[in-house]
């Protein structure tokens, strides 16, 4: 017998045919929104860093690691804080994520939807690479040092990649997964 109430002429005898499934369909862009607003939490954050570095300045900071880690050998990449290679990363992808967002359900849009969803992954790959590069220089060549800033990056690029991941559907996600590694791999190693 059928349990459904609409269907007068069913007689709970005939199959009914399988709904339609959708293709593989991303996220949909509130998460571009959310990426789009902390990349740019990220971008203030690095900007302040790189700003105190650059003119010498001390950072407020609870806790002592934080002008341990912005005086160390390694906050700079040919003398350029890596704050402001941050700050210019974090930037990019806040205007890549706002701008994906914005073409988010528009049929017209949707290879760019897409084309903005696989780059803002790709991105956010490179992001969590030097965020992984500086939780390493953080616990081990810097002995363990507490720097607020740098772990709220590290928790900014990790959220950031995994709203990246999460908008690339599977046969994208097939094409540029080989990629965001290789971005990942050369991140660190370019940075070692």
């Amino acid at each position: 017998p059928s349990l459904s109430v609409n269907d007068e002429d069913d007689d709970g005898l005939t199959p009914r045919p399988k709904p339609k499934q959708k293709p593989d369909e991303p996220v949909p862009n509130p998460p571009l929104r959310v990426a789009a607003f902390l990349a740019g939490a990220g971008f203030l954050e690095s900007s302040y860093l790189a700003i105190e570095k650059l003119t010498g300045g001390e950072v407020t900071c609870p806790l002592t690691g934080c002008q341990t880690a912005l005086n160390s050998g390694y906050s700079e990449l040919f003398g350029v804080p890596l704050s402001a290679f941050g700050a210019a990363a974090y930037f990019g992808v806040a205007a890549l994520t706002w701008w994906g967002a914005g073409m988010a359900g528009n049929e017209e849009d949707r290879d760019a939807y897409q084309r903005a969803r696989v780059l803002t992954f790709l991105s956010t790959a490179g992001l969590a690479g030097v965020s992984s590069y500086l939780l390493y220089l953080l616990a081990v060549p810097l002995g363990g040092a507490e720097c607020v800033y740098c772990l709220t990056s590290a928790t900014i690029s990790f959220t950031l990649f995994a709203i990246g991941l999460s908008g690339v559907g599977g046969k994208d996600f097939g094409k540029a997964a080989p990629a965001a590694f290789s971005v990942y791999i050369v991140t660190v190693l370019s940075l070692s």
